[in-house]
């Protein structure tokens, strides 16, 4: 006999008449609450007060699954006419707590007219532990292209099962001498266009770039286009006949965007007012359309480069994806400091309605891999996690020791260029970032204060040598780009000297000068008083450098270390002759040299070197100047930045963790409305 049923009949007579008739009781004064409340909304026009009168009941009734699903329905539709955003939160609950009622139906139902079909559910991991994120995703959202840096080569991934595979082949770095940067995969998965940047001298000498396409089998390997510069895939028309890129002049100073035809490489450069960096450059679906990124406004424009000028879209802003109909645009955005995920309606380019927010849950920050035809978002989620550390050091084995402090921080300009974290010329404070503001941080007691340098862009940040001012190099509120002057109390920022073109500025020595080197290895002086210049030291031509991105000169100013990727040497100031501590061509073992500071003495060199792994610690390189074997140890996580206090007896380290993951978000768009 069913379990209910024997209850029942255990239960007396008049027992069971007293039970019936509380249920019938509750039933009617459920009724009876319903109507009173329902008269509120309908007759009386108080909407306020009939929505705390179907909370009351949601409340009162909330064994009764049925009373209660029908009292916060009613009380979501009031909410929604008061144009309250908690009406989201009473069709969800329906969703999550009632969802086998009747009422749970219409509620899906306004959540998906509202920008949802259902629950905010979690976006859907896809791969863990990603080797890479710089590439598309196919039309179907089951392939994905990136760049294997174990050897260099494109690759894919099958979403699906799981799979890599690599696409190029070509040996490794050694061999190829060149290695893969971004990519895009073609809608249907059948090609994939990419950056191929060799490491030849005469490649280097020429600041030539190639953009490749080769089949997904890896046959029919071909040069699309070379240029000098930079040039970098974004994404295919729906057709696959053209491919939208980014293209840099060998300044790097403006942004263009190239249309190629994919069969022959010929190329139409799209007419844009803004110069400025862009991304995420997406084709619409009938492939008319262009919408990318550009300064936190997304804009659109004409592909075939028949309009005059780029139209802004909606401001404040991230491109994510064209909708799969064509008649919105996703787009990111911070809402109470986090990202969220909004459309804007458009047609023919430009905003036919206003912004709505689509989900409340935050979006990761690294942008999005495509949109498939069925509506999933596939999402780069780099998960970056970035402190500054302060340490104990002992300078001649390179150990490091306790950790006094971690502080959440992130890098100061490119990670390479070692300005992320940097002690003061006493040693007494301790300079590093966190979000868009500098930190000015006491060593000895922990204290910090704020500091918003008044400038659009940094580029790297040292201490003057008095300790009152920085020096920083960037693009100043003016727009002027060169080495500028920072007040350390105020964040005022003055004019100091412009940067020369084609070059990278490498130390400010002080305040009394600015070093700089250019795209062939040469590191110039420039003296700020007088503007004479003087080359300091040449790159000999088997090093095969770029533009250098470290030269730090010592305390006594008798050495200057000069640190690139693959190369350390230290310059005679006097007699300009380099002595080499570290050179391997690329290839020979994976990861670089990331940064160099001197001891207190100058005696010792200590750099960090770093694999390509971006989940191996760095191991600490000790050169003495005095000559001997170099001692190394490692350090306890990977780092991005170095510097040594003037006592030689603190290191702070710019310590950088990454979990690449990609995430898949389903069913957020809006129903289609016929």
């Amino acid at each position: 006999m069913p379990t209910t049923l024997r209850r029942w009949t255990a239960i007396p007579g008049a027992a069971l008449l007293i039970v019936c008739f509380a249920v019938a009781q509750q039933a009617e004064r459920a009724d009876l609450m319903m109507e009173a409340a329902a008269r509120k909304e309908r007759v009386d026009g108080d909407l306020k007060a009939a929505i705390e009168e179907y909370r009351k009941i949601a409340l009162r009734f909330a064994k009764q699954p049925e009373v209660a699903a029908k009292a916060l329905l009613q009380m979501g539709q009031c909410q929604e006419k008061l144009g309250q955003t908690e009406a989201r939160k009473s069709y969800e609950r329906i969703v999550r707590e009632f969802g086998a009622q009747p009422a749970a139906t219409q509620a899906r139902a306004r959540l998906a007219a509202m920008g949802g079909s259902g629950l905010e559910t979690r976006p859907r991991l896809v791969w863990d532990n990603a080797v890479d994120l710089w590439g598309t995703a196919t039309a179907d959202g089951r392939y994905l292209s990136f760049t294997d840096w174990d050897t260099g080569d494109v690759a894919v991934r099958d979403l699906r099962t799981g799979t890599n595979r690599r696409v190029t082949s070509q040996g490794g770095y050694m061999k190829a001498q060149a290695e893969a940067g971004g990519s895009a995969i073609s809608p249907d998965g059948s090609r994939i266009a990419y950056t191929w940047e060799r490491f030849d001298a005469e490649s280097k000498a020429n600041k030539v770039i190639e953009l490749r396409v080769i089949g997904f089998d890896g046959q029919g390997d071909t040069l699309l286009k070379q240029v000098r510069g930079w040039i970098e895939p974004q994404g295919w028309s729906p057709d696959g006949k053209r491919i939208a890129a980014l293209f840099q002049e060998p300044a790097f100073v403006e942004t263009e965007i190239l249309v190629l035809s994919a069969g022959d490489g010929s190329s139409q450069k799209v007419a844009l007012k803004n110069k400025g960096m862009k991304y995420r450059v997406t084709f619409s679906p009938d492939g008319q359309w262009l919408a990318y990124s550009s300064g936190g406004i997304v804009y659109s424009v004409r592909a075939d480069g028949s309009a005059a000028a780029e139209s802004q879209v909606v401001l404040d802003a991230q491109m994510l994806a064209w909708t799969p109909d064509g008649k919105g645009i996703v787009f990111s955005r911070k809402h109470d400091g986090v990202n969220r995920i909004f459309l804007v309606p458009v047609f023919q380019g430009k905003p036919s309605g206003e912004p709505r927010m689509l989900r409340t849950e935050a979006l990761p920050d690294g942008g999005s891999l495509g949109m498939t035809t069925q509506g999933t978002l596939l999402l780069a989620a780099p998960n970056v996690k970035s402190e500054t550390w302060i340490l104990e050091f002992d300078g001649t084995t390179g150990r490091l020791g306790r950790t006094i402090r971690q502080l959440e921080a992130v890098p100061i300009g490119p990670p390479y260029v070692n300005s992320s974290v940097k002690f003061s010329p006493d040693g007494k404070l301790l300079l590093y970032r966190r979000g868009p503001a500098l930190l000015v941080h006491n060593v000895a007691t922990g204290e910090e204060r704020k500091l918003a340098v008044q400038m659009k862009q940094l580029a790297r940040v040292e201490w003057a040598t008095d300790g009152a001012s920085l020096l920083a190099a960037g693009v100043g509120n003016d727009d002027r780009d060169g080495l500028h002057r920072v007040d350390v109390r105020t964040g005022a920022a003055d004019f100091l000297s412009p940067r020369v073109p084609e070059t990278r500025i490498v130390s400010a020595a002080g305040g009394a000068a600015m070093i700089y080197s250019t795209r062939a290895g040469t590191i110039v002086h420039r003296d700020l008083a007088t503007n004479e210049e003087k080359t300091l030291w040449r790159a000999q031509p088997e090093l095969n450098l770029d533009q250098v991105p470290e030269a730090v000169i010592n305390r006594e100013a008798n050495r200057m270390a000069v640190r690139a990727i693959h190369y350390v040497g230290v310059v005679d100031l006097a007699t300009g002759e380099t002595r080499r501590l570290f050179f391997k061509t690329l290839g020979d073992e994976p990861g670089g040299i990331w940064a160099v500071d001197w001891s207190s003495d100058g005696q010792r060199l200590v750099a960090i070197q770093n694999a390509n792994s971006l989940k191996e610690r760095s191991r600490v390189m000790v050169f003495s100047m005095r000559g001997g074997e170099m001692a190394t140890a490692e350090a306890p996580a990977q780092f991005r930045g170095f510097s040594l206090s003037p006592d030689g007896k603190l290191a702070a380290a710019l310590a950088s963790t990454r979990h690449y993951q990609v995430l898949a978000l389903e069913n957020f768009l809006p129903v289609a409305q016929d």
